[in-house]
C-alpha cells in the first residue's frame, strides 16, 4: 500500500510562516505558503526586525544551511 501524502497550507509569509514552511519541508512534508501581499515591497514592516537568541536558535534548526548563512551574513550585532 502506498503512503498517503498531504500538504500543509501556511497562511502568512512573515518570519514565522516562512520558518514553519522551511521546518516542514526539512521534515519531508509538502508545504504551500500564501501571503495576501502580491509584492514583497508592500511588506516593509519587517525591515531590521530584532530576533533574540531563542529565535535565532530556532531559525538555525529550521533553515537549510544556505539560508542560515544568508541570515547570518545580513544580520547586524
Amino acid at each position: 500500500m502506498s503512503e498517503k501524502r498531504f500538504t500543509v497550507i501556511v497562511i502568512g509569509a512573515g518570519i514565522g510562516g516562512l520558518a514553519l514552511g522551511q521546518a516542514l519541508v526539512k521534515a519531508g512534508i509538502d508545504v504551500e505558503i500564501y501571503e495576501r501581499n502580491a509584492d514583497p515591497r508592500h511588506w516593509v514592516t519587517g525591515y531590521r526586525i530584532s530576533i533574540n537568541q531563542t529565535g535565532s536558535r530556532s531559525l538555525h534548526h529550521c533553515l537549510p544551511a544556505p539560508l542560515w548563512d544568508t541570515f547570518v551574513a545580513t544580520s547586524v550585532d
